[in-house]
């Protein structure tokens, strides 16, 4: 999985290698190209800019950070446009963070956060 979507952040600064799969079911406007893609994610490039500003060595950042996606998932309008969970129908959001605020809640459990 690509951080954010940012693919530029994980190629040079996580240097992250290899090949990233595509869904079975493609939006024909929002081609998977993975690593090769140069696309900016605007979110992901401030997130992860911020990070290695603060601490320009991954390895350093990674013994002492644990980054969790609360919604690791991308929905697309038919227009190809991100349609971010806020505007789902509302019962389809509401299950969909309830799922993802239980997920979140077992990562904290199983890494021990205290703070």
């Amino acid at each position: 999985q690509v951080p954010f979507g940012e693919a530029w952040h994980v190629r040079e600064w996580l240097q992250v290698v290899g090949g990233v799969k595509k869904p079975p079911l493609e939006h024909p406007k929002r081609p998977v190209l993975g690593l090769t893609c140069r696309r900016a994610e605007v979110s992901g490039a401030r997130f992860w800019g911020l990070v290695r500003t603060l601490c320009p060595d991954p390895h350093v950042f990674f013994r002492h950070c644990f980054v969790h996606n609360h919604c690791p998932l991308l929905f697309l309008a038919s227009s190809g446009r991100n349609l971010p969970p806020t505007e789902l129908p509302p019962a389809q959001r509401d299950r969909l963070m309830g799922l993802c605020d239980q997920v979140l809640a077992r990562a904290v459990g199983l890494l021990g956060v205290g703070l």
